[in-house]
């Protein structure tokens, strides 16, 4: 079998091999030692070669050891781990006439030479990623000539190679060219960069980078631009999507794009930008995605001749702090608006006036401390709200606004009261999270119109009494938590809750707990870090109850017997208590227990059998009980044996 890392005259091609059902009408040859091939399908086998380098100081690499017949994906991967420069020579795939998909990952290249990729005219899809900066000092430089040979070329991707500048010419053969990918780079500005062509150099028909006028994807985020020039894009009619995410620009000039007439979606996140030009968007007219989070914008850039026909707004982490009236009026096709981690303060009654089809509204992490009774009059198709970790005092009456929602964040602000507020008007609510606010008391009926809720997080408040069958409603419920309040019973509380899996009630100042307070069904209850001192289990429902995980952690427990603890379970923690005792047979007929956490108590002695178990069956491994460093004064256990 012939090795790719030889120089030889000509390649010894071995027997076809048919590659099942489904590659039935492709016969490929033996492949060489370093490659293998790879894919289900006969739309998507590729070779796949793994080298050390490619023409390095430890070896010499001749591709023409791969037959050319039915090569027509291939993927050279280099050792990531060697740092070894490789080198393409001229012609090094001359022989791979019918190659249409050709990528290079891992090889530290320095330079593209001009007859590097001789005779792959039809190849359609070229990847290069040397991840060149694993290796700080290696750049990959390019010739105006590297790409000479691209006529057929639909996809480049040169991201991950440290490449610093781009020379003129470089894509001005590859007129066919949709998609091209140069992020995480080390490109400074788009000046140099040959987007465009002035009018001089297209009356002497220099050629630039206007001559990619199919180029409808184009990806430069991740390098260190700070400046871009005046119609840079210039040429590009076909435009779709552009990023230039993750740099350094600080402004956008007002021509940008001027010739991007079809542009659906800008990113512009994470950059510097403090300053947009008037109507820099206004005649983009089927933009549909604007980005401009982790910014620096403030108020005055965000009024109506901004933004129009978009339908995703991104403008989290800037620094704005008010919003003029009707600065959304002609947004009507918005559906997702994002104005996270911002300064606002107040939600005006004609903020959002015009946003009719608004499905996902963001205001988190701001400073509200008000919003307006009909702020979301216009927004009834909303059904999605985050107002998080606000400054708000109550919850807002124009919620009653939005009877379509269907997930509410209003947790983190200084909330004290629910009741009789816009809160019993969402009857479509599947997931309300109150976290964080300072409500001590829940009456019966707060959620009683909520027939859809299933997840409600009432976590982190002062609650210190909840009215019975205040959820006996909500039969939809599947999570609640009530962690880090001050509840001393749940009695009555979660009985009728038919479809209720998680419950976590820990951290609360609970004294007795029993299993016929939780429904059958429930599968996950946390009630550690409690003050309960005992597992009660009046109606002996061991059987009966389905809990498989079960946390009951720090709380005064001194003992553990069989019939307070479900036959259930699988993982359940007694840890940091002041367990003395427990008793014979606790864990038999448990027959999913997988481990016990009895760490961290009083455990001086086990009586027979405290430890016993059912026959395990011979597939599964016996559970795990973690005990800790105790002194035992008699130790007789039966772990249990295998059937």
């Amino acid at each position: 079998m012939e090795k790719i890392i030889l120089v030889l005259v000509s390649a010894i091609i071995c027997p076809g091999v048919v590659f099942g059902a489904a590659l039935s009408k492709t016969v490929l040859y033996q492949a060489p030692d370093e490659c293998k091939w790879s894919g289900f399908s006969e739309n998507d086998i590729v070779l796949v070669c793994s080298l050390r380098t490619i023409n390095s100081e430890l070896e010499r690499t001749n591709f023409s050891v791969i037959q050319a017949q039915n090569t027509v994906r291939l993927r050279l991967e280099c050792n990531e781990g060697l740092y070894y420069r490789s080198s393409l020579g001229d012609g090094s795939f001359s022989t791979l006439s019918e190659l249409r998909e050709l990528t290079i990952d891992y090889c530290k290249l320095n330079n593209i030479s001009d007859g590097a990729f001789r005779g792959l005219s039809d190849l359609r899809n070229l990847t290069i990623r040397t991840h060149n900066s694993d290796w700080s000092t290696m750049r990959l430089e390019l010739s105006s000539e590297s790409f000479i040979e691209f006529r057929q070329l639909d996809y480049l991707d040169l991201s991950l190679n440290n490449i610093w500048t781009i020379p003129e010419g470089l894509l001005c053969p590859l007129k066919i060219l949709t998609h091209l990918n140069m992020s995480y780079n080390e490109i400074q500005d788009l000046s140099n960069f040959h987007f465009s062509a002035s009018l001089t150099s297209r009356k002497s028909r220099i050629c630039v980078f206007s001559a990619l006028v199919r180029l409808k994807k184009l990806n430069l985020a991740r390098n260190n631009m700070n400046y871009i020039a005046d119609r840079a894009l210039e040429g590009l009619v076909s435009l779709t999507t552009i990023d230039l995410s993750d740099n350094q620009l600080t402004s956008l000039p007002p021509e940008l794009f001027s010739e991007t007439k079809n542009i659906k979606e800008i990113y512009l996140r994470n950059n510097s930008i403090n300053v947009l030009a008037p109507g820099i968007f206004s005649e983009l007219a089927d933009l549909l995605v604007l980005d401009l989070a982790k910014n620096e914008l403030n108020s005055q850039w965000i009024n109506i001749a901004t933004f129009a026909g978009l339908k995703l707004l991104q403008l989290s982490n800037n620094y704005i702090d008010s919003i003029p009236e009707n600065t959304f009026i002609e947004l009507t096709n918005l559906h997702t608006l994002v104005l996270s981690h911002n300064r606002l303060t107040n939600i005006g009654p004609m903020t959002f006036y015009g946003l009719f089809g608004i499905s996902i509204l963001s205001l988190d992490f701001n400073r509200i401390n008000k919003i307006d009774a009909i702020a979301f009059k216009n927004c009834s198709s909303l059904q999605e709200l985050h107002i998080n970790s606000n400054k708000l005092q109550r919850v807002p009456e124009a919620l009653a606004y939005v009877p379509l929602l269907k997930t509410l964040d209003i947790g983190e602000n200084l909330i004290t009261n629910i009741e009789n507020t816009s809160l019993n008007l969402l009857e479509s609510l599947y997931g309300l999270r109150l976290t964080e606010n300072l409500i001590d008391i829940i009456k019966r009926g707060v959620f009683d119109r909520m027939k859809s809720l299933q997840i409600l997080n009432l976590s982190k408040n002062k609650v210190r009494h909840i009215e019975p069958g205040s959820f006996h409603k909500n039969i939809q419920l599947q999570a609640i938590r009530l962690d880090e309040n001050h509840l001393k019973s749940i009695a009555g509380l979660f009985n009728e809750l038919p479809t209720l899996m998680l419950l976590n009630i820990s951290n609360n100042h609970m004294e007795k707990f029993d299993y016929s307070h939780i429904p059958n069904r429930l599968q996950w209850l946390d009630i550690s870090a409690n003050r309960i001192n005992e597992l009660s289990n009046y109606f002996e429902i061991e059987s009966d109850i389905s809990l498989t995980t079960f946390d009951a952690s720090s709380n005064r427990l001194t003992e553990v017997t069989a019939n307070s603890i479900p036959n259930s379970i699988e993982v359940l923690s007694l840890k940091n208590n002041h367990i003395t005792t427990i008793q014979p047979y606790t864990f038999f007929k448990k027959p999913n227990l997988t481990s016990v956490d009895l760490f961290g108590n009083k455990l001086t002695t086990l009586e027979p059998n405290a430890l016993r178990l059912s026959p395990v069956p011979a597939h599964k491994a016996l559970p795990e009980f973690s005990i800790g460093e105790i002194h035992l004064n008699v130790i007789v256990i039966w772990i249990g044996y295998k059937k």
